[in-house]
């Protein structure tokens, strides 16, 4: 425990040198989760807040980073902390959905605006609603499922198995699929549920019995592999569909050459292609770049612009500097980052279409376009 907390401390005090709030005109506090179950995705994260814009247009920017140990009750006393002691303009975070909920929800009542690395549902974004102060660059898990309908259309895979994970990710995937599969018309022969942690799976053997023409798998870790595994042992060979959850480097180590036919939809970033913020963003971050560290890259990208656009408007106070700030980000429009481009709007505070979306498929040296 004490080295835990030891390495948690020397995280976050290495971190935190990154910007000081002395002098700068705008500050902004960064959540994310470098430590516990989720520090493998905010360590991908966190050295992209190195490369944010210090500098908008002779203005400085100061960062403030700060560790919620994917705990969100800690992330949002974090915020708290930030907003109130260390009067921050504007939060980055968390890493978590349910880390950047809390932030969201404590930030909404102070009149800070809140920009998240996570796909965090932001609900209603009229005033007096938290989601009225809250942005994501994380695309929707709809636009991620409209992407996996697509593709099986595309391909005449037309009946479909669907498994889940028992809980919150599986019921919003199901939500999203189930629902885009009646308007398109894709039969869902058979839905699932599992326990992840279960000693055994009847449900593999079933799939493979009803022989459909594709499997869609929403689950994340090492039971996103696990479920790829116990379809191929049952005997199923035809395609396996993933969440973009499944997207990691991990899952490639782990599938050991077992992946061939799964296919998953991820962010551009995903692939080292294309040009304009993408090639930006992997020339600043080198092997450091990553599917979840362009998140963070581009809540840079909308400050920056969320600056030049509400420098007019800003006020001499905190609350006033705030609202020009929320005001800002809301009125971005084509605005090219790393994961798609983002059009915001009174109604829309994601503002990705579907060039937000990519299918992939490992392959030996890596990810590739699945065909």
């Amino acid at each position: 425990m004490l080295h835990q907390r030891a390495a948690r401390g020397l995280i976050c005090a290495f971190l935190c040198v990154l910007a000081t709030s002395a002098r700068a005109d705008i500050v902004v506090g960064v959540v994310l989760s470098l430590s516990g179950p989720a520090a493998p995705v905010g360590r991908a994260q966190a050295p992209v807040v190195d490369h944010l814009p210090r500098q908008v247009d002779g203005e400085a920017v100061a960062y403030l980073v700060r560790d919620d140990a994917s705990d969100p009750v800690q992330a949002r006393a974090l915020a708290i902390e930030l907003a109130d002691a260390e009067s921050a303009d504007l939060i980055i975070g968390s890493t978590t959905v349910a880390g950047s909920r809390e932030i969201v929800n404590a930030m909404a009542g102070r009149g800070v605006p809140v920009i998240t690395p996570s796909a965090l549902e932001l609900g209603r974004i009229q005033p007096g609603a938290a989601g009225y102060w809250a942005f994501r660059t994380a695309p929707d898990p709809w636009l991620m499922a409209n992407g996996v309908v697509a593709h099986l259309l595309a391909h005449d895979r037309r009946r479909i198995a669907f498994v889940a994970i028992d809980g919150p990710y599986g019921d919003l995937w199901w939500s999203a699929f189930g629902t885009l599969a009646e308007t398109r018309r894709l039969k869902v022969e058979s839905f699932r549920r599992f326990d992840a942690g279960s000693a055994t799976w009847p449900w593999p053997s079933a799939i493979a019995r009803e022989s459909p023409d594709a499997v869609m798998v929403v689950a994340a870790g090492s039971a996103a592999v696990a479920a790829v595994q116990a379809l191929r042992d049952a005997g199923f060979d035809g395609p396996i569909y993933q969440t973009n959850s499944a997207a990691v480097d991990a899952f490639l180590h782990a599938c050991q050459g077992r992946c061939k036919d799964v296919m998953m939809p991820a962010s551009p970033a995903r692939l080292a292609e294309g040009d304009g913020a993408g090639a930006r963003f992997r020339a600043r971050l080198g092997a450091a770049a990553t599917a979840f560290g362009g998140y963070v890259w581009d809540a840079g990208i909308l400050l920056e612009e969320a600056l030049r656009r509400s420098r007019a408007t800003r006020m001499a106070d905190a609350a006033g500097t705030r609202q020009a700030l929320r005001n800002g980000l809301e009125s971005i429009r084509s605005l090219a980052g790393v994961n798609g481009v983002f059009s915001m709007s009174a109604r829309d505070h994601v503002g990705l279409d579907q060039r937000a979306v990519i299918l992939v498929t490992p392959d030996e040296n890596g990810w590739k376009r699945a065909d």
